[in-house]
């Protein structure tokens, strides 16, 4: 990503808004052992399709993946990826996404 998707502890990341064409969405994502790391949230087409927890019991500062969102067929998904309210002032990186 030359514009990807990181929020620092500051509260200061702006939304990853990005298009793409397919019927599943992967996100690849930095999983830590630590309540330092968030949530995210991922709304597909305006509504909240899924949350991302990068804080997770067994993380070691590696990739973790998910499917974030599935629908049935093709389609055109506007994406949007942002802290949850509560979580603006906790990290998350985003490595990578993944459409089908």
């Amino acid at each position: 990503f030359d514009r990807g998707f990181a929020a620092k502890a500051d509260g200061t990341a702006q939304p990853l808004c990005f298009t793409v064409t397919g019927k599943k969405l992967f996100l690849v994502y930095t999983a830590q052992n630590s309540v330092d790391w968030g949530i995210a949230g991922v709304y597909v087409n305006g509504r909240l399709a899924s949350t991302i927890t990068a804080n997770s019991k067994n993380g070691w500062g590696g990739p973790a993946v998910e499917l974030a969102y599935e629908s049935d067929t093709p389609q055109e998904l506007q994406v949007q990826i942002s802290m949850l309210a509560e979580q603006e002032s906790k990290q998350f990186q985003l490595l990578g996404v993944g459409v089908q």
